[in-house]
């Protein structure tokens, strides 16, 4: 049971992070060049 909840976290929280990735909320290049996200 815990291990199917973890796989249900990680792929919900995979597609959220593929919608915002393709809507351009995220970049791939901001995030390595920005990881913590202090500049904008």
């Amino acid at each position: 049971m815990a291990s199917k909840t973890l796989t249900g976290c990680l792929f919900l929280s995979l597609l959220i992070f593929y919608k915002l990735v393709s809507s351009g909320k995220i970049s791939l290049v901001n995030i390595f060049n920005n990881p913590l996200g202090l500049e904008h």
